[in-house]
């Protein structure tokens, strides 16, 4: 049995203007074999390759169309899909009372005492833990800042990197914003520095990590992101 999903976003303005080769990309990244429903996950270009009518060069300009439109970004180091709108359409949210705002508590049963929580975030942090290292992690962090707050938190707690709240997501990411790759590149050079690991540290694995920081990410036109835009 294949994964599951929740409700996709409703035909817009924006799927009007699309070519046909942008709508064919976007109707694949929501229906691949790799996806999930809160929009963070891999995808091998190959994949895309062999599963649509498409050629490379093709892909990437239908990308760089879904892109700027603000509903799909790739990553093509990582291989890495950004869906923009999946949080938006299908929020985590945990258990709230309706008046007072507060998350809920279970009263009775083995979990009495213990926090209400939505189980779908659990879950969501440990793919967004298994997902190739990208910037497209910071920019998905800063959707659910807006749209599923508590799975933006749940990830902070889950993740040693700086996933510091921002105030928006955009693509012009500058060395205040690094991503897991890029803090992980940083804090193995501070190691070396400090002088409190073996001088002989693999450097060709801190290359690995550095080369990924390299990540060819398309960029939107727009940096803002609204609730007009949507």
């Amino acid at each position: 049995m294949g994964p599951k999903y929740h409700s996709l976003r409703p035909w817009g303005r924006e799927d009007r203007e699309l070519s046909k080769e942008a709508l064919v990309l976007q109707d694949y990244c929501g229906r691949a074999p790799t996806r999930s429903s809160e929009g963070l996950f891999p995808l091998p270009l190959g994949y895309i390759v062999v599963d649509t009518p498409l050629v490379e060069q093709e892909i990437r300009v239908a990308f760089e169309e879904l892109s700027a439109a603000r509903l799909f970004d790739y990553d093509f180091n990582a291989e890495v899909v950004l869906d923009r709108t999946a949080l938006k359409t299908n929020p985590l949210r945990n258990p709230r009372d309706k008046k007072t705002g507060e998350q809920k508590i279970h009263d009775s049963g083995p979990q009495a005492g213990e926090w209400m929580i939505d189980k779908r975030i659990p879950h969501a942090v440990k793919l967004f833990e298994s997902t190739p290292d990208s910037l497209l992690q910071l920019e998905f962090v800063a959707l659910a800042d807006l749209y599923s707050p508590d799975l933006a938190d749940a990830i902070r707690e889950a993740t040693p990197y700086d996933l510091s709240p921002s105030e928006g997501p955009s693509h012009h990411l500058d060395r205040a914003s690094e991503g897991p790759s890029r803090a992980r590149a940083r804090d193995a050079s501070e190691e070396r520095s400090s002088g409190d690991v073996d001088t002989k540290l693999d450097t060709d694995a801190v290359m690995r990590v550095t080369e990924s920081l390299n990540a060819e990410v398309i960029e939107p036109k727009s940096a803002a992101v609204s609730s007009e835009d949507w």
